[in-house]
């Protein structure tokens, strides 16, 4: 090896989709413009998914969230078992669904599968952009490994168009570990102590 050859320092995050909201029990969306809780279920996912990090032999070093409730509470309770700092990232949050919110999650994913918009809601190209904004932005965070909190629609836009993984997108309260190769080339791996 070349002694000004220097091997790339590692880089990256874990991501998790915030754990179940009251929506997600109905099987009805939710976009960034609602704000439901989680159940107590979705509690319990939180809390599984704070002990599973917290095992990791690379724990995140601060917690990234979108200030809607169902992530700030998945944040919360992350944040309290690690012991680590929450900082919320406006620009993650979920896609504006405008008069679809409320409406079955069957129909509206049918519909923003067709490339249609919501009425008073978000386009998906001002979606992706603001969400490829939103990781660009939390660059600067990836030496501390942080955990990002985030949604259906972000964890689509994470898989499917930063990283181009297989999968359509993550159930409430899973997460996966993002390596950093250069600026916005991501891949995913899964971490340890997952199943």
């Amino acid at each position: 090896m070349d002694a000004f050859q220097v091997k790339p320092i590692q880089r990256g995050f874990y991501f998790a989709r915030h754990a179940e909201s009251t929506y997600n029990q109905r099987g009805i969306s939710s976009g960034g413009d609602s704000n439901p809780e989680l159940t107590q279920f979705g509690i319990e996912q939180a809390e599984r998914l704070a002990r599973i990090l917290k095992k990791l032999s690379m724990p995140p070093g601060m917690v990234i969230t979108p200030p809607s409730n169902r992530n700030v509470e998945t944040a919360r309770i992350v944040s309290q078992e690690l012991s680590l700092d929450i900082r919320i990232e406006n620009a993650l949050m979920e896609r504006f669904l405008g008069e679809w919110n409320g409406q079955s999650s069957e129909q509206t994913n049918f519909l923003l599968k067709q490339g249609i918009t919501p009425p008073r809601g978000e386009s998906a190209e001002h979606f992706s952009k603001r969400i490829h904004g939103s990781f660009q932005a939390m660059s600067r965070f990836f030496d501390e490994w942080p955990i990002i909190i985030g949604s259906r629609g972000s964890s689509r836009i994470l898989l499917q168009e930063l990283t181009k993984y297989s999968q359509t997108h993550l159930e409430n309260g899973k997460f996966v570990l993002v390596r950093e190769f250069s600026p916005m080339e991501f891949r995913i791996s899964k971490p340890q102590g997952t199943h």
